[in-house]
């Protein structure tokens, strides 16, 4: 039987309302969804135009904006931006004029919607400020940056001078943010720059050019303009990141006079040029060079000096010079292999080169006594090879514990004479500072074996540094004169030193109760660390006495902690340690650093300590060691992270020893 009209439509007007009602709360949804992303690019436009001529845009757009809609704006950091948009419900609007004017009137409901992250139920509004609490209140807090999402990156310059930090405001609007120091120690804005992924930067040493390079292709070369903002000055365009392909690469030279970027889906490079005008010029490049797919496999396919850009496709490796007066890359030098080249390396000195191919043969290359560049020496089943930092020695890794050692001082068509030298189970071998000394250890021993000269130029074994397990670090400090070295399976963390009669002895061995996460020397070499990362251990700041003898102090961290790291600034009279709560069991307060400096009486005293509402992803001391950089997030009980901030702290400088009495 067919319905009625009435029992057809019975109920219809209630079902109606409700397919009515989530049709506009959808279509309100929509409409909210792209707010986030308009206001960050505003942000992102506003930052781009000196301080003058920031102010005019606001007072435009409050005038301009809807009825109903307020813009709130925040200028505590120097750069203005807006942190919200208020909306009232209760405003005079062509919709609501028909209104019952006789019905008592009500306070307006205003709701905030927060601009600095995607709108979504639970997200964080970064205005509220206090995600920290210091206890002795020592340090000078100086900046808050905070990213609607997370954080990628976060450094100091090697000045101090320049803050620099990388993330994103959503998924989707990547930024690079800068700050300068002026010369009153204040901190201001300075730049920015967006992309659509991840952005990464380096700056020049002299600190007045910045390179930046996003996945989604472009680079950015921008200097200083009179105003101290950061300015673009030439752009790139690459393939962005695509997945099977490694990232783009770019990098200045070593003398910072030139600009290399590499297009890994295309193979192609470009190479600019600083002409004596401070412009950046591309070199012209008569013959384009290419690479194949399978050299970018484990490394970037090639290698910039102060003069040389090297390159290796299939069976060829070659040497273009990139100094040519002309804006011209011409081809010096070509190298060829029997089989296909998977590595390639020229010395800093750019006097050696080498190729290995997928064989294992290393063809060495060099300049002669009359300046002819030729083939010097072919070493066969060799698992790696490379210079030493200076290039004037080369080390090859033969397997089974073997190694060869070649000094590359020479003119003449060979290298001098080779010196080979064995430790089973090891497969590393490191230079030491100088290169007078080499350490070689791996994890298929439980040896450290020392290496140096005999007065005669010959190679011989120093000392052996036993432990009781495979060996995870070894390394000498900045003066030679001390070996630090650690076991992940006994635990153990041991200095040798030199005596006064040139002897290697060993000076101090740290027990933890379980494995050394983390052990290091400082710059200096005049402190170390012995670090274990879970609660049941200890961890220990290694110093050495007025006697040169080598001391432990144990690092205490409060409870509910463990640590995930440790920093010494460069005067080493200040280190921290860093870490976290496990948060299965206690959300309070689940990061913390813990700043340690050295007494009038020249031992170690807890100085501060800042416990975080956040996980605390690093902390660092500036260059300097005037500054304390902490990076924070809010990512401890969700997928995608709701927030990121860095923090900045000055340390108030006071006279203090460096040795213990």
């Amino acid at each position: 039987m067919e319905p009625s009209a009435q029992s057809y439509f019975s109920g219809s007007s209630g079902n109606a309302a409700k397919r009515n009602l989530e049709k506009h709360q959808q279509a309100l949804n929509n409409g909210l969804e792209p707010i986030a992303g308009l206001v960050a690019k505003f942000n992102n436009s506003i930052l781009e135009v000196s301080a003058p001529d920031q102010t005019q845009p606001f007072k435009r757009l409050k005038l301009d904006l809807p009825p109903g809609w307020m813009a709130t704006t925040d200028i505590s950091d120097r750069k203005p931006k807006i942190v919200g948009l208020n909306f009232s419900t209760n405003h005079e609007s062509p919709y609501t004029r028909q209104a019952d004017a006789s019905q008592p009137h009500e306070q307006p409901d205003i709701e905030m919607i927060p601009c600095d992250s995607p709108i979504e139920p639970g997200s964080i509004d970064f205005a509220k400020s206090e995600i920290f609490q210091c206890r002795s209140n020592c340090l000078e807090f100086k900046l808050k940056a905070n990213f609607g999402c997370y954080i990628l990156d976060a450094s100091l310059s090697p000045t101090s001078k320049n803050l620099l930090i990388s993330g994103c405001d959503t998924l989707r609007d990547h930024i690079l943010r800068t700050w300068q120091q002026d010369a009153n120690g204040n901190w201001s804005q300075n730049g920015s720059i967006g992309g659509s992924q991840k952005i990464f930067c380096q700056l020049n040493r002299a600190e007045d050019k910045l390179l930046s390079l996003c996945d989604d292709g472009n680079v950015k070369v921008s200097t200083l303009n009179n105003d101290g903002c950061w300015e673009e000055v030439v752009a790139l365009a690459h393939t962005p990141l695509e997945k099977g392909y490694p990232p783009l690469t770019a990098n200045f030279s070593p003398l910072q006079d030139k600009i290399v970027s590499f297009d890994p889906r295309n193979l192609k490079t470009n190479i600019l040029r600083l002409d004596s005008n401070g412009r950046w010029t591309p070199l012209h490049q008569p013959e384009e060079i290419s690479y194949s797919f399978r050299s970018l496999e484990k490394k970037s396919p090639f290698k910039i000096t102060n003069n040389y850009l090297l390159t290796c496709k299939d069976r060829s490796a070659t040497i273009w010079d990139c100094s040519d007066e002309s804006n011209c890359l011409v081809e010096k030098e070509v190298m060829h292999s029997n089989g296909e080249i998977e590595d390639a390396h020229l010395s800093n000195d750019e006097r050696h080169a080498l190729i290995r191919d997928i064989d294992k043969n290393v063809k060495i290359f060099g300049y002669d006594n009359n300046g002819d560049w030729v083939g010097k020496k072919t070493i066969s089943d060799c698992n790696y090879a490379a210079f030493s930092p200076s290039g004037r020695k080369l080390l090859a890794y033969l397997g089974r514990g073997a190694f060869k050692l070649c000094n590359c001082n020479s003119n003449d068509d060979t290298l001098d004479k080779d010196q080979f030298f064995r430790h089973i189970g090891s497969d590393t071998a490191i230079f030491s500072p100088s290169e007078n000394f080499l350490l070689s250890y791996g994890n298929q021993t439980s040896d450290v074996c020392i290496w140096g000269d005999d007065g005669e130029g010959n190679l011989i074994n120093k000392a052996w540094i036993r432990h009781q397990g495979a060996i995870n670090n070894a390394a000498f400090n900045d003066q030679e004169d001390s070996v630090l070295t650690s076991s992940l399976n006994d635990n153990t963390v041991k200095i040798q030193s030199l005596d006064s009669q040139g002897q290697w002895q060993e000076q101090l061995v740290v027990q933890l109760k379980s494995r050394v996460d983390h052990s290091r020397f400082s710059l200096s070499g005049r402190l170390a660390s012995a670090l274990g990362f879970t609660t049941d251990t200890e961890s220990y700041i290694l110093w050495r006495d007025d006697d040169g003898k080598w001391k432990k102090h144990t690092v205490t961290i409060p409870d509910g902690y463990v640590i995930r790291g440790a920093e010494f600034n460069r005067a080493d009279n200040h280190f921290l340690t860093y870490g976290s709560k496990d948060i299965q069991k206690d959300h309070h307060k689940p990061g913390f650093v813990q700043l340690w400096g050295r007494g009038d009486d020249g031992k170690w005293i807890d100085e501060e300590l800042i416990t975080l509402d956040h996980h605390v992803r690093r902390a660092n001391f500036s260059p300097d060691g005037d500054y304390l950089i902490i990076h924070c997030a809010d990512d401890l009980t969700c997928v995608i992270p709701k927030g990121s901030t860095v923090l900045l702290w000055k340390i108030p400088a006071r006279e203090t020893t460096l040795n213990s009495p």
